[in-house]
């Protein structure tokens, strides 16, 4: 994982912390944190795939 994607996730975990305590959650935080992180990795895994094809076709 590169720098940029750790510092991505890491961000958005905290995000979702400080929302669940706001909002007095009771969604496990583990759980929660999980799937924040995969969520996360599935968005950077689709931009880079969206990336490849606007290579391979470049709009007109």
């Amino acid at each position: 994982m590169t720098a940029t994607e750790d510092s991505v996730n890491q961000q958005a975990q905290w995000a979702a912390q400080e929302a669940m305590k706001k909002h007095h959650s009771d969604l496990p935080a583990d759980g929660t944190l999980d799937l924040v992180r995969n969520a996360t990795n599935d968005g950077w895994r689709d931009s880079d795939g969206i990336m490849e094809d606007v290579e391979k076709r470049p709009s007109a």
